[in-house]
């Protein structure tokens, strides 16, 4: 069967309409909007109006290890029909953005559908937000409102799919490999906005921690954004005290940082990236800013 020579784009969603809205014009302006698949989570009047021109499910919020592990197999098998179809699939979260390194030329609708052999993960960085600014303008470009990014080598996830995979979570694949693209940068909003990103991980660790007493599960052993808005302003304030690195320094303080990892089980093996404890912070060139 011929593939289409385009790229499809998956994602979950969950909350966050303004989040979502960004992934969906920025997707929708590479992609086009009858490329887009998105699986929506919670109330459904939240995200209907984004969602009227694209592919969308609708499924209930569940917070349960069982689900979170069906819904992982649900991605991979609807990765995989999506791969009899399309030439390439890209799978990020809803409030990651998936671009063209700044210094490599061509678009990366073009680069994505030329260059597909394996399926690869892009350098991943998040971004900064100033420690005045707790707003974010989600209408224009969001990385002319960060402070700067930060490089983290374990969520190199693999998001660029030209072979169908089994994905086991979300950073991690099955019986698989992939390589790290450093012609391809994710950006990551998580951190923007604090006023509603500390509201938003307020509102999420409360239904966490309630969902785990109902069932008699023992809260204080849960960690990460199930502890709210104090990771987040924990998060910040160590990134400003760190130094800010010149872009044109990235190539080389990069050097060394990423990979990937085999995880080797009875069962067969397991890659994800490498985890390294250098997150260093870039600047974010102006080039970019205008842009995204």
């Amino acid at each position: 069967m011929e593939k289409l020579a385009k790229v499809a784009a998956v994602t979950a969603a969950y909350e966050r309409p303004d989040i979502l809205q960004k992934w969906v014009d920025h997707n929708a302006a590479l992609f086009g909007h009858d490329n887009l698949f998105v699986l929506s989570q919670g109330p459904r009047a939240l995200h209907a109006p984004i969602l009227e021109n694209i592919n969308s499910l609708h499924l209930p919020r569940v917070f349960d290890t069982d689900f979170d592990a069906a819904k992982a197999n649900w991605f991979s098998h609807q990765c995989a029909l999506l791969l009899t179809l399309y030439q390439c699939v890209v799978v990020t979260d809803m409030d990651e953005l998936l671009c063209l390194a700044p210094d490599h030329p061509g678009t990366l609708p073009d680069y994505l559908l030329s260059s597909g052999v394996k399926n690869r993960a892009p350098l991943f960085f998040n971004l900064v937000p100033f420690a005045d600014r707790t707003t974010v303008d989600w209408a224009t470009p969001v990385l002319g409102q960060a402070k700067a990014m930060q490089f983290a080598a374990h969520l190199c996830n693999p998001m660029v799919l030209y072979h169908p995979v089994t994905f086991a979570g979300r950073h991690t694949l099955r019986d698989a490999y992939f390589d790290i693209d450093p012609a391809l940068h994710t950006y990551h909003l998580k951190y923007l906005a604090t006023d509603s990103a500390g509201d938003y991980y307020d509102t999420l660790g409360q239904e966490v921690r309630g969902k785990f007493s109902e069932r008699g599960e023992d809260v204080t052993a849960l960690k990460g954004w199930s502890r709210g808005r104090r990771r987040l302003d924990r998060w910040i304030a160590h990134q400003n005290t760190k130094p800010i690195h010149p872009y044109k320094d990235l190539t080389q303080r990069l050097d060394g940082l990423y990979g990937t990892d085999r995880i080797t089980t009875s069962d067969g093996f397991f890659v994800k990236p490498r985890n390294s404890e250098a997150t260093p912070l870039f600047e974010i060139p102006e080039s970019l800013r205008a842009r995204y």
